[in-house]
């Protein structure tokens, strides 16, 4: 309650924050609109703040080290009752070992039932797959997704644009993991070249 008015007095004073640093942003924005509603707050509110991607994060040319450091050496400043989700690929571990976070690794079981769970609903949902192949289905989507969600994602994307029910020797026919995604995009996107601009290969 009341962080929205905050935000909207920052907003007025600095725009976007394009002329504050990292640092003064993090503070502006984040910082000191928490501290100013933390009276409001009662003891089991909790907020949590999902940052999605860390690897991809850019403070200027610094890249997203820079960014990795400001969040490990500032966020245990906020009020205890925010609490922070980070996604990122394995490098950021080491930025932010100093939190003793709880890491979720693609493989881990807590994980792949998660997955699991959300593959078995969009098949069900899409009803593409008959009930009987269902659970064979599901796992061998999560087989070859070695845990990455993107992965289901590319995949139902790519199955919902072919017509016709999914047998499982299809399923089995996908490329596995990301990089087998990306290498089959790719060579689509080579085909379609060849066959149109054959000047660009």
């Amino acid at each position: 309650p009341g962080m929205a008015d905050q935000l909207l007095g920052v907003v007025k004073e600095h725009g976007h924050g394009d002329e504050l640093t990292t640092t003064d942003v993090f503070d502006k924005f984040l910082k000191q609109p928490l501290e100013a509603v933390s009276s409001q707050v009662s003891g089991s509110h909790v907020v949590v703040l999902l940052l999605d991607a860390l690897d991809e994060a850019a403070d200027g040319p610094r890249g997203w080290e820079a960014v990795a450091a400001l969040i490990a050496r500032e966020f245990q400043s906020l009020p205890p009752w925010v609490k922070l989700i980070v996604t990122s690929r394995p490098q950021a571990k080491e930025a932010l070992k100093g939190w003793k976070p709880h890491w979720i690794e693609p493989e881990a079981a807590e994980n792949i039932k998660d997955m699991r769970a959300l593959v078995v609903t969009r098949l069900q949902r899409g009803g593409q797959v008959s009930a009987s192949d269902l659970d064979a289905a599901a796992d061998i989507i999560v087989d070859k997704s070695s845990g990455q969600f993107i992965y289901a994602k590319y995949v139902f994307d790519e199955l919902a644009k072919q017509p016709g029910m999914w047998s499982l020797e299809r399923l089995r026919g996908l490329p596995p993991g990301l990089h087998g995604v990306f290498a089959y995009v790719l060579g689509v996107v080579q085909d379609v070249l060849q066959a149109e601009r054959p000047d660009l290969l």
